[in-house]
């Protein structure tokens, strides 16, 4: 059922019409064109004339110890290791290689991840994957298995795959504080937007789409989240039209 639009949606019409989007990230992205997708509702209102998504359940921003770039993120219950946000840059580089008109070029890409895995990076491990010893790192020796480096891997990748995309980097939603606490959503949120003004991307502070996490049990349907971390239908709207008018405070 096509999305209803408000009095107050209808100037953000079409900014995205004739476009090509990715979406990337974890569970919450990986809904996709479900009922509970937010990127399903998104497209309803932007209208982009093609669409793709690699976002995976599970996937964390950081390599594992065993992360192998296989091109094949997927989630394993059994051995997660190589669900990671650059394991999806590698399959993106393979497909677009492989002449897959779905992945050949995008004008935009949003990334939604950050959820999972825990933070606990000094900044001088962040800073240490961009400058150090008087010189910028180069790509291929930065840390991926911090959130800095991986973070800074992606963007730069992508940068080099799609040079003339816009990236937008999400923040975390908030979730029932007794699976993820809000302090630990806005730290990561900060250090995301953190990592946004030094890579010099945009970014999307999706903590402020609406969804409120007092509002959310675990395992139950709530206002927004239909088990207290995954959106229900209402949040997955919440939260496309958050970023649809993000970015077109952008791109205009």
């Amino acid at each position: 059922m096509p999305l209803t639009r408000h009095p107050e949606q209808c100037e953000m019409e079409n900014f995205l019409k004739g476009k090509r989007v990715l979406f990337m990230g974890d569970s919450i992205t990986s809904l996709y064109m479900g009922e509970r997708g937010w990127p399903r509702y998104f497209c309803e209102l932007t209208e982009p004339a093609h669409h793709a998504s690699t976002a995976v359940a599970g996937a964390c921003w950081f390599d594992k110890e065993h992360t192998v770039y296989d091109g094949k993120p997927v989630f394993d219950p059994n051995d997660n290791v190589n669900n990671v946000m650059g394991n999806q840059v590698e399959k993106l580089k393979q497909r677009k290689a492989a002449g897959d008109p779905d992945y050949s070029d995008f004008d935009v890409i949003i990334m939604a991840a950050g959820t999972n895995g825990g933070l606990d990076e000094s900044t001088e491990v962040t800073d240490a994957q961009f400058y150090r010893d008087g010189r910028y790192v180069p790509l291929s020796e930065v840390d991926r298995l911090t959130w800095g480096g991986s973070i800074r891997y992606t963007v730069e990748s992508l940068t080099e795959l799609y040079p003339n995309a816009y990236q937008f980097l999400c923040t975390p939603i908030q979730a029932d504080d007794k699976i993820r606490p809000f302090r630990d959503i806005l730290k990561k949120g900060n250090f995301i937007k953190e990592m946004a003004a030094r890579l010099s991307v945009r970014y999307i502070d999706t903590l402020y789409c609406g969804i409120y996490g007092r509002y959310e049990e675990w395992e139950k349907n709530g206002r927004d989240l239909i088990d207290g971390l995954h959106p229900n239908e209402s949040g997955a709207r919440k939260m496309a039209f958050f970023i649809a008018m993000a970015i077109k405070s952008y791109l205009g």
